[in-house]
């Protein structure tokens, strides 16, 4: 059975769209052009509604902006089934104790774990921390925790790949 065609977007993708870059605009119409569904993950989500409530510039005006934004750009929110956050927590937990992501940075690994979960097979991001984690070592940790694998790419990456 073939994998769907969704991506799931990154926090930093969603505020490019959200701060008018050229880019992000274009990269968004050439996902559609191609047939590809955008997804955010419950963390996603939470992590701009934490950025929204502090009301710290710049965030705080990407924040709102995006989830005001969200249906108008046609990117779906997605959802776990209650064990999924615990499989999701566990997954961090390995993420962080194996030196692939920083302690501070465990959302990272929720919005990547989120992905898996939900069997959507790329991630899109311009966070360092996912970017360079060895793509050999995620699919076997993703293996491992019986999670389907996730690809995860730059905007510009991607492009190439579908293009």
């Amino acid at each position: 059975m073939a994998r769907s065609k969704s991506a799931s977007l990154d926090v930093n993708v969603l505020y490019d769209l959200a701060s008018e870059e050229k880019f992000a605009n274009a990269f968004l119409n050439e996902l559609r052009f191609h047939g590809w569904i955008c997804r955010v993950s419950p963390t996603a989500i939470q992590e701009m509604f934490f950025h929204h409530k502090r009301k710290t510039p710049p965030q705080f005006a990407l924040a709102e902006k995006t989830l005001r934004n969200l249906q108008a750009w046609k990117i779906g929110p997605f959802d776990l089934v209650p064990v999924g956050h615990g499989i999701t927590e566990q997954f961090v937990r390995k993420l962080i104790y194996k030196g692939f992501l920083p302690e501070d940075e465990e959302n990272d690994g929720y919005i990547l774990a989120e992905t898996a979960l939900v069997d959507i097979p790329v991630l899109i991001t311009s966070d360092s921390h996912l970017l360079n984690i060895p793509r050999k070592s995620l699919s076997a940790e993703l293996d491992a925790s019986d999670l389907p694998d996730v690809q995860v790419f730059r905007p510009d990456q991607f492009l190439k790949v579908i293009g």
